[in-house]
């Protein structure tokens, strides 16, 4: 109920923002609104942590991925939809003298080689 005067609701843990009255939105790496209500706590916070991309491991976006062995580059996690993250993981090559599409899928040594 109304007490003398009204405050601005600061924005929830794990969102960026300062008050909900002027917008708040989920963290890199998760997806999701945060709607302005009447009633205590006076937002809802829909925002849901989104697992790492394929060819990369971790816990999630907001812990931190890498990409998987055999493969390079890497993973940030972003604001921007539909996927929240931007992945660069690709598979490294076979080296010289090795048969094979790339480290991922397996190599060989060319015969006489170790």
């Amino acid at each position: 109920f109304f007490q003398n005067d009204c405050h601005p609701v600061a924005c929830p843990a794990n969102t960026m923002g300062t008050f909900v009255s002027s917008g708040c939105t989920c963290m890199p790496g998760m997806a999701g609104t945060i709607k302005a209500t009447t009633s205590p706590p006076y937002y809802q916070n829909d925002c849901q942590v989104l697992q790492c991309p394929q060819n990369s491991t971790g816990s999630d976006l907001v812990s931190g991925c890498t990409c998987k062995p055999g493969f390079k580059g890497q993973v940030i996690a972003t604001t921007v939809a539909p996927y929240y993250y931007k992945s660069t993981c690709e598979p490294v090559a076979c080296p010289k003298l090795a048969t094979g599409i790339n480290v991922a899928s397996g190599c060989s040594c060319l015969d006489g080689y170790s």
